[in-house]
């Protein structure tokens, strides 16, 4: 029998905000990621396509 999956998904950029960080977090994500500075590449056409779709 195959299982079937009927959730949802999408990919919708993300942020770092560094404002919202405490040192340790800042920390960590200049070390992984190698962002020094806030950035944001929220998707939100994306976010209202899936919107959309899951009405």
């Amino acid at each position: 029998m195959k299982n079937q999956n009927n959730g949802a998904a999408g990919l919708f950029g993300g942020e770092f905000n560094f404002y919202m960080m405490n040192f340790l977090e800042k920390a960590i994500v200049k070390k992984v990621a190698g962002v020094t500075d806030s950035i944001s590449k929220i998707k939100g056409d994306q976010i209202n396509q899936f919107a959309a779709a899951i009405k």
